[in-house]
Parts: C-alpha cells; sequence; structure tokens
C-alpha cells in the first residue's frame, strides 16, 4: 500500500527534524547556561572552565551514574574531562543533580576554595536535621563562635586527654562481653562526601598506589594539600583530632587485643550515595 503524500512530508519532517532536535538538547544547557556567561565574562577576558552541561534537567547524571555506579571507577569520570579538555586549571564545568557546577581537583584550586568561605558560601539543601543554629548551617561571626565552643570541648589537648582517659579503660572492659566468641561481625566503611575529595585521595600523582592497604605511606608527610579528608579553612572538621583519637585507640585495640581475618577481600566500594564497602565478613577471636 502507497503511503500518502502527507504521510511521506509527516515522516520526512520527523527523520529530518531528528538530528535537530538532538543537537538543540545536547546543547541546550551550554547555552542557556554557559552562553550568558561568556557574554558577561567577555569584557574583563574571563574564561569559563571547560566542559559539558550534557542535556537539560539530566545534565551529565547518566555519565556520572555510569562511572559511579555501573564501572565503580568514579576517578574516571574526572579523567575523562581531563582527557577531553586537558588539565587547564584544575577545573571543569558540567551539571549534575539539577544544577550547573564546577568541579575542582586539584589541590591547589581546593585550597583556595577552602580559604575563601566568604566567596564560596556553604550551603546545605536541608538542615532539619541538624537544625538552622548548628556548625554547618551557620555563617560569620556565629560560626565562629560555635567553632570555638566546640574546639575548647571536644578538640583541644586537655579535653582529648579527658575522653581517652575516660574511653579508653571502657574500651577495654567491653572487649570480652562484646566479642568474646568467634564469630562474624559486619560493618560498613568510612564516610566522604565530595566527587573531588575521592579523586583528589585515589589519584596516583598524588598517593603512590594509592588503592593499596600500606600504612607506611604516612611515615612521611603528604603533599601540601593533597591530604584533606577532614576540609580545610575555617571549615575544617571541628572535631578531627577527636576522630583522630577515636581512630587510633579503636585501632590500637583491633591489632593488640584480637586476632582477625577478612574473610571477602574481593567485595567492591559502593560510590553513591557515599563511598562505603558493602557489607563485609571479618573473622576475629580475643588472643
Amino acid at each position: 500500500m502507497e503511503m500518502t503524500v502527507g504521510v511521506k512530508l509527516w515522516l520526512g519532517l520527523f527523520i529530518g527534524g531528528l538530528p535537530r532536535l538532538g543537537w538543540l538538547l545536547w546543547w541546550w544547557n551550554e547555552l542557556w547556561y554557559v552562553a550568558p556567561l561568556q557574554a558577561r565574562c567577555s569584557a574583563t577576558g574571563t574564561n569559563l572552565p571547560p566542559g559539558h552541561m550534557g542535556f537539560p534537567l539530566l545534565g551529565e547524571m547518566l555519565t556520572f551514574l555510569w562511572y559511579f555506579k555501573i564501572l565503580r571507577r568514579p576517578n574516571e569520570f574526572i579523567n575523562s574531562k581531563r582527557r577531553k579538555y586537558g588539565d587547564g586549571v584544575g577545573m571543569y564545568r558540567t551539571h549534575l543533580f539539577g544544577s550547573p557546577s564546577i568541579i575542582a581537583c586539584f589541590p591547589s584550586i581546593n585550597k583556595f576554595i577552602f580559604q575563601s568561605d566568604d566567596k564560596f558560601i556553604l550551603k546545605w539543601p536541608q538542615v532539619d536535621l541538624t537544625g538552622p543554629a548548628s556548625l554547618v548551617a551557620v555563617h560569620g561571626k556565629s560560626h565562629a563562635r560555635l567553632r570555638s565552643y566546640i574546639l575548647n570541648a571536644i578538640n583541644r589537648p586537655d579535653a582529648l586527654r579527658r575522653i581517652d582517659l575516660h574511653v579508653q579503660p571502657r574500651m577495654v572492659a567491653a572487649r570480652a562481653p562484646i566479642v568474646g566468641a568467634e564469630g562474624l561481625q559486619n560493618t560498613k566503611g568510612l564516610e566522604s562526601d565530595c566527587v573531588d575529595s575521592i579523586y583528589l585521595h585515589t589519584n596516583p600523582e598524588n598517593f603512590e598506589d594509592p588503592m593499596c592497604f600500606n600504612p607506611d605511606r604516612w611515615n612521611e608527610p603528604a603533599r601540601p594539600g593533597t591530604y584533606q579528608v577532614f576540609g580545610g579553612g575555617s571549615r575544617i572538621c571541628a572535631g578531627n583530632m577527636l576522630a583522630r583519637i577515636e581512630l587510633a585507640l579503636f585501632l590500637h585495640h583491633l591489632s593488640v587485643g584480637y586476632k582477625w581475618e577478612l574473610l571477602n577481600p574481593d567485595v567492591e566500594m559502593v560510590y553513591l550515595p557515599h563511598p562505603i564497602p558493602p557489607l563485609f565478613h571479618i573473622q576475629y577471636r580475643l588472643r
């Protein structure tokens, strides 16, 4: 049955329009967000970071999820940009989680951002759990005052000494009743919360063989700006010394008081919503 002229016309328009529609969708975010900025910056000679903002609404989320959820190789998300656009100034534009974004992945850039909280205001989507007057939600003098209270309470040497004297005997006393028998235990790893933080700490340019468990690497100080697990600037974690003490006590009692073995060493990391290993099994017994 022969197609009518009208059907052929509509079919031709549809097939011919698909490439144009795809082109428009691919460049929509660039036209909507980047073009106006470039027009304003051209007068001062300022250049925007290289990159691409992907499709409307989705942005680069499909690419992001491909590297983080499917391949489980989050570093390749940034490495792909480095291969395509070069290192430049260590920043790339993108569109993630519904917002135009800039990814900063070089130590010097991260340091500048951490130390310029007057230019880069920290904002959380929701502060219902912590409260509007919490340390993460306040700024300026209110933040400095609240931070000083917390530092004096948990992060000064005398405060840490009191915490150690209070906690360590309880840890020793709790060893036998809690884990006196051999068994299996499920646990989870530490959390991180930044794409660029993951890249910074697992980049072979910053740490030799970064995915290998090698405590001896810390016998020498890390290169300046490459170790930022607690953030930096005025927003550096107020309890960073307390966290170090807790980890030191835990690792001390774990290594001295127990024999343990990881039963599924090939377990893969999960990187969303935070980098954690899936449930892994540890077999342990008292020495």
